[in-house]
């Protein structure tokens, strides 16, 4: 663990400890010490080659390199949230807009590797991951203010700062903004008619798992995005709700 030095936030509990979640301590690495083997039976020996494994956070031990608490602020990140604030209209030392500018910087890092290790954006497997990443990164691109069309902007300042590590990066630069400009123009498009049926369903003050699901089956609203406007708004959502109406669906498409 490392140790920041902050003032301990008591709304953590009486006293401060290196497990305690008020951001002084950030555990940066462990040590795993391997001298057992597990045989068939279930019983226990000595392992003959005793060994003893690191596992420590890259940019964890660079933010305490730093003396920041916050990874964000590491030259791993810094650069592209820089480019997001020149994009935007926020600011990223904006409490309510933090959030938003993290999002965005890791969830475009990870599709910007994953469009150069050859991942598109599918319904399916890893493309489903990459498609789903690549439209929260739009949605909070709204929250910020950035101009229609520039996600492809931060995702050059992620190439020309990943570049010197992994000069195959550049060589795939000009399909990462292709794909990134039709995935952000596609999603838009479903945003724009989900949004719409979920301001007529909002005007219940709450959002049912039926309507939930509604907006996921039918209108190709993302699963994690009706808590998050619903949450703006102030509006409750019957997420349990949403899992039964998911899991019948299921077992409806299994039968």
């Amino acid at each position: 663990f490392y140790d920041f030095g902050t003032e301990h936030d008591p709304a953590f509990g009486e006293h401060c400890h290196p497990n305690c979640d008020c951001g002084r301590f950030l555990e940066i690495g462990n040590s795993v010490f391997m001298e057992y083997l597990k045989g068939e039976d279930g019983s226990f020996g000595p392992l003959p080659k005793k060994n003893v494994d690191f596992g420590g956070g890259l940019e964890r031990i660079a933010a305490a390199q730093a003396k920041t608490p916050d990874v964000f602020q590491t030259s791993a990140f810094a650069p592209i949230i820089d480019e997001i604030e020149s994009l935007s209209a926020a600011h990223y030392q904006d409490p309510e807009k933090q959030r938003s500018f993290r999002i965005i910087a890791d969830h475009l890092r990870g599709a910007v590797f994953m469009v150069g290790d050859g991942v598109l954006p599918a319904n399916t497997e890893a493309g489903y991951v990459l498609r789903r990443i690549i439209r929260r990164a739009v949605r909070h691109m709204d929250v910020l203010g950035m101009e229609v069309g520039t996600l492809h902007e931060v995702a050059h300042k992620i190439v020309d700062e990943f570049q010197g590590a992994y000069p195959e990066l550049n060589n795939y630069r000009t399909a990462i903004e292709g794909v990134l400009k039709e995935e952000e123009a596609r999603f838009r498009e479903t945003l724009a008619r989900g949004l719409r049926e979920f301001e007529k369903l909002a005007i219940h003050n709450e959002i049912s798992g039926a309507d939930a699901f509604t907006l996921f089956t039918t209108y190709g609203f993302p699963v994690e995005m009706t808590p998050e406007v619903a949450a703006e708004r102030g509006i409750p959502v019957d997420t349990e709700g949403f899992h039964h109406e998911f899991a019948r669906h299921q077992e409806l498409s299994r039968q």
